[in-house]
């Protein structure tokens, strides 16, 4: 399992890349709102890896803030979808310039930290 921290405003979100069998029916995400939590899939690559973690953040952020009591679950799950999937599209071209998963890899069970400030010296 991979597992970051994100945030949306000042809202922490947990972001997890887990295996696809332990939280997954059929779909490639989840936002659990009450553990402020994106459960990502770990056979996404690339492409639809973005699409799939934009997705679950535009729920985190429609929730955070709001949104999503004005929109309705059907219809923020369609604006979701048209933004993860025009965001990702806008994003390609700087696809190559970012360390993005573009394979699943064997040791997809480590974890991800966030980047440590350099010692002093």
């Amino acid at each position: 399992m991979k597992e970051a921290i994100s945030y949306c405003g000042p809202f922490p979100i947990n972001v997890k890349i887990l295996p696809r069998k332990e939280v997954f029916e059929e779909r490639d995400g989840s936002f659990d709102a009450k553990a402020r939590t994106i459960c990502i899939a770990d056979d996404l690559v690339g492409v639809e890896f973005i699409s799939c973690l934009l997705h679950e953040f535009t729920h985190a952020t429609f929730y955070f803030y709001g949104v999503d009591e004005i929109l309705g679950d059907d219809t923020e799950e369609v604006v979701t979808f048209a933004l993860g999937n025009s965001l990702t599209q806008m994003l390609l071209p700087f696809l190559s310039v970012v360390d993005v998963p573009t394979e699943k890899k064997p040791e997809a069970t480590e974890a991800v930290t966030t980047p440590q400030e350099p010692a002093s010296s």
